[in-house]
């Protein structure tokens, strides 16, 4: 893992880096829309539903989306990711420093 290559000089600035990679993420992840024409279409609508409420800051209905879509498709990493980031930002998902 790149964190446990990288040495921080304090917690708050190993927080501050894995935010900063975490905004890059989401910003990323809820803009892009490729790979869709290899998804099946009710995965692709749960998933497109998904963003739309991700991108209203509905995020209790972004990870019902986002799970529904990752039960129809269990190893697409998009939708992993993108749920991840639905439960990270609506605090429910641990953040581990060490």
């Amino acid at each position: 893992m790149l964190f446990k290559q990288l040495k921080f000089k304090s917690r708050i600035r190993k927080t501050a880096a894995i935010a900063t990679i975490a905004v890059m993420l989401v910003t990323e992840a809820f803009a892009q829309q490729s790979g869709s024409a290899r998804r099946p279409p009710a995965v692709q609508k749960a998933m497109d539903e998904a963003v739309i409420a991700a991108k209203k800051q509905d995020y209790a209905t972004a990870i019902r989306l986002f799970s529904e879509a990752l039960a129809l498709a269990p190893r697409d990493s998009q939708i992993m990711l993108n749920l991840a980031l639905a439960y990270n930002r609506l605090g429910k998902l641990p953040c581990r420093t060490d």
